[in-house]
């Protein structure tokens, strides 16, 4: 009798292999797009906080320079903050309405600064506190992916 001499492959060992590679495959889309989802978070959140920081910064910086601090006009979505001093007035805008909400700063009507809120903040309306000593503005910002931090930019001017 002659021996048959069989090189291929069984058809279970095919389906086992192709089995073993598609969930393989699967494993590792899974988690790369889990990694990306995960990346995509930090880097709104970096985007938020930086913007945070850029405002409240560029706004309490200068309280010591300037003599008194006034608030000009204020509603839920905008408001004029008065600097005033013998030699110089510096005047903040801050205007959450439109498409793109901003935050001006202008000395002597010239523009020194200017912000664009991200387009990843959703704005809630604007919250003063306005004492004698003191001016404290709340500006509310979320993300709706991401709810374990506060990115609200708390501004607190002495007068």
């Amino acid at each position: 009798m002659k021996k048959l001499n069989n090189k291929g492959y069984l058809t279970v060992e095919v389906v086992l292999a192709s089995v073993i590679a598609f969930g393989l495959a699967y494993f590792l889309l899974n988690l790369t797009i889990k990694v990306k989802d995960k990346n995509d978070d930090m880097l709104v959140k970096t985007i938020l906080i930086n913007d945070k920081a850029i405002i409240e910064n560029n706004i309490m910086k200068d309280n010591d320079k300037y003599t008194s601090v006034e608030l000009e006009e204020c509603t839920q979505k905008k408001c004029t903050i008065s600097f005033l001093s013998d030699t110089n007035n510096k005047l903040i805008y801050i205007d959450l309405e439109g498409k793109y909400p901003k935050m001006e700063s202008r000395i002597d009507g010239n523009l020194t600064f200017s912000k664009e809120f991200s387009k990843y903040a959703t704005l809630g309306n604007i919250q003063i506190n306005d004492t004698s000593e003191l001016l404290s503005i709340t500006i509310p910002i979320t993300n709706d992916f991401i709810k374990d931090y506060n990115f609200d930019i708390n501004i607190e001017l002495i007068k």
